[in-house]
């Protein structure tokens, strides 16, 4: 499968995600001593504003956003799999 065909498969399927499933996804992540959970939620909020700055993520509605072609086309879905995994083994280790 060449890059061409799978960037024309990515703008087919657009991948949406909501903030309070990446909140979610994303506090299981924290340790206890990193804050509160208002503090945990204000940066990750922070942070999808400035992927959507940036452009790799685009805010469709408030609170809902699309997932570029981009992040699709360079991390697949094997990759992003093992980022989770390699994030979740950090969180063990840090508690």
């Amino acid at each position: 499968l060449d890059r061409s065909s799978a960037a024309s498969d990515v703008y087919k399927r657009q991948v949406r995600i909501d903030i309070e499933d990446v909140e979610q996804t994303v506090l299981s992540y924290f340790a206890d001593t990193d804050g509160g959970t208002a503090k945990q939620q204000r940066a990750i909020r922070s942070a999808l504003d400035r992927l959507d700055r940036e452009g790799i993520v685009q805010e469709e509605t408030s609170g809902r956003y699309r997932i570029t072609a981009l992040v699709e086309v360079v991390l697949s879905a094997e990759t992003l799999k093992e980022l989770r995994e390699w994030l979740r083994a950090q969180a063990v280790v840090a508690r």
